[in-house]
This record gives C-alpha cells, sequence and structure tokens, in this order.
C-alpha cells in the first residue's frame, strides 16, 4: 500500500509541475489534473466526487474582470 501511494504521490507532483508551468494555469484546472492522476491510479472516488467550479455569479463577476481589464 505504502508503495502505491508513493508512486500516486510522485506522479501527482509531476504532472501538477507540468501544468504550473503553463501561463495560463489555474486552481480549478489543478483539480482536473488531481481527479485525472487519480483515476490513471484507480482511486474510486475520483470517478463519483465532480470537481470543484465556481457558481454562475463568480463566473459572471471574473468574465466582468477580464472585459474589464481588456478595455
Amino acid at each position: 500500500m505504502s508503495e502505491n501511494l508513493d508512486r500516486f504521490y510522485a506522479d501527482l507532483l509531476h504532472e501538477l509541475g507540468e501544468f504550473a508551468r503553463r501561463s495560463t494555469a489555474t486552481a480549478i484546472g489543478a483539480a482536473v489534473v488531481v481527479k485525472r492522476v487519480a483515476q490513471a491510479h484507480g482511486v474510486k472516488m475520483a470517478d463519483r466526487l465532480p470537481l470543484p467550479r465556481f457558481s454562475r455569479a463568480e463566473r459572471e463577476e471574473r468574465s466582468d474582470d477580464q472585459w474589464r481589464g481588456a478595455q
């Protein structure tokens, strides 16, 4: 069991490191990476639990902020 956890952790850190190098990396995107690695390692909860996401109000606020920033 410990060896499996060690491999999972090593793979997770590697994938998160690669993801973090992207200029567009976000926390929600990092959650996608975590879910993908967990699924690859057979973590059953990764298939059942939804990814975190912004509420509609948060998405609209972020969209407005990005629009204002582009002006």
